[in-house]
């Protein structure tokens, strides 16, 4: 359900702000930045300022892997704004049949062993929560991913699991053609620093 306070609830100046993105992203005014600008102090600003340490503060892992990572938390928790948001970012970098193959079968997409196990990892810890054990870090840790990389997807898996569900809840306008190219390119490019707008 799109609530009309998410369009109309932010200040002057925020809504100032969403007019200019809108006219950048092709018309389209993307779900995040309307819902984390209202109340951006009781939750917006912690939560964005987590998704940009997630996908562009990373140390172990590139921003192209961390928009993979993305993305399949994404479709493996059904989100289709976000599964869609976040494969158009990643395709920036990426063979997009490579994307396509990873969502369609992990274990067999032609990607290498360290991402094939974070995937595996990442499955588990968005489906399965409960069931994930000492085993599957060391699982991690045999094909060289360290405690540090392990940490960092456990982040993004984290603003994920949230943001998916805030974005299906709320009915995010998913984006189509171009409007969808735009907005990949330019988050890959500019990250999420304006996801919560000031105001």
């Amino acid at each position: 359900m799109r609530l009309d306070i998410l369009e109309n609830g932010q200040s002057t100046i925020q809504k100032l702000q969403m007019g200019l993105i809108r006219k950048m992203m092709a018309g389209l005014l993307p779900g995040p930045v309307a819902a984390l600008s209202y109340r951006a102090d009781f939750f917006g600003k912690a939560f964005n300022d987590a998704t940009q340490m997630a996908l562009r503060n990373q140390t172990e892992w590139t921003k192209v892997e961390a928009e993979l990572f993305a993305a399949f938390v994404s479709y493996n928790n059904r989100c289709q704004f976000c599964y869609g948001a976040h494969s158009a970012i990643a395709v920036n970098g990426m063979d997009e049949k490579v994307v396509t193959a990873v969502m369609q079968n992990h274990q067999t997409a032609p990607v290498n062993e360290r991402i094939r196990a974070t995937l595996g990892f990442l499955e588990k810890l968005t489906k399965f929560p409960e069931a994930v054990t000492a085993v599957d870090m060391e699982l991690m840790r045999a094909v060289e991913i360290t405690d540090a990389a392990i940490e960092e997807v456990v982040q993004i898996c984290f603003v994920f699991c949230t943001i998916n569900r805030i974005a299906d809840a709320f009915d995010f306008e998913i984006a189509e053609g171009k409007g969808r190219e735009r907005m990949g390119m330019m988050l890959y490019n500019l990250g999420y620093g304006i996801g919560s707008l000031p105001g």
